[in-house]
């Protein structure tokens, strides 16, 4: 983890990968950190520094001079949780989309 990177200020990713970080002793080392995912994009062509993003902001940043390569090693998997202040409340149509949601988790842990 000795490279520059450069990340976004206030971001959930970068949070996560600052824990996964430390869970290996290690420190995230940015350079900066940018508000925008296009500032970040002009960095990284410029060689200030790596960065990594999320599958969205990534392809917002495609582009000729930039190479972007998927990450596939367990630690670039981020759990997703869904959270409502009551579940019974929901409006039917929010309720269906929460147990489609939720079957859709059940299953998934089973299949693993």
């Amino acid at each position: 983890m000795g490279e520059a990177f450069v990340g976004l200020s206030d971001a959930a990713l970068e949070l996560h990968l600052a824990e996964r970080a430390s869970r290996l002793g290690q420190q995230m080392s940015y350079r900066i950190r940018m508000r925008s995912i296009d500032n970040v994009g002009m960095l990284v062509e410029a060689g200030i520094g790596l960065a990594i993003l999320s599958e969205a902001s990534a392809r917002m940043l495609e582009r000729p001079a930039l190479v972007v390569v998927p990450l596939s090693e367990p630690w670039a998997t981020r759990r997703l949780h869904l959270c409502a202040r009551d579940f019974r409340a929901l409006t039917p149509h929010a309720r269906l989309l929460a147990q489609t949601l939720m079957d859709g988790a059940t299953d998934g842990a089973a299949a693993s």
